[in-house]
């Protein structure tokens, strides 16, 4: 059986399906022959073990006290120093083209 552990984490609500696969194995002609069945909990045949979770943390846009925030991704670029270098190699690379195409 394969099932999703609940971790407790605050906010998400767990997918409870239980998957259950069945292999048979069956000799044919001295050749083992395998057949796999999974099915769900609606002992319902399936063809792939999917589990779908949901989170809430107060409604879309908040963070969980109603008051709206950033979302935080753990991403710590600092795009304005990635700005300013894309802007200065672009005037680099127009600056260097029209020095060479002067007479």
């Amino acid at each position: 059986m394969i099932s999703e552990e609940n971790t407790g984490e605050t906010g998400y609500t767990y997918d409870k399906t239980i998957y259950t696969i069945t292999d048979v194995v069956e000799d044919e002609d001295g050749q083992l022959i395998v057949t796999r069945k999974v099915t769900n909990n609606d002992k319902k045949q399936v063809t792939a073990c999917a589990f779908q979770n949901r989170y809430s943390a107060g409604g879309s846009g908040t963070d969980g006290t109603g008051n709206t925030s950033a979302i935080r991704t753990g991403d710590t670029t600092n795009i304005v120093f990635w700005a300013v270098t894309l802007v200065m190699a672009a005037i680099g690379v127009l600056v260097g083209n029209t020095c060479w195409l002067s007479p």
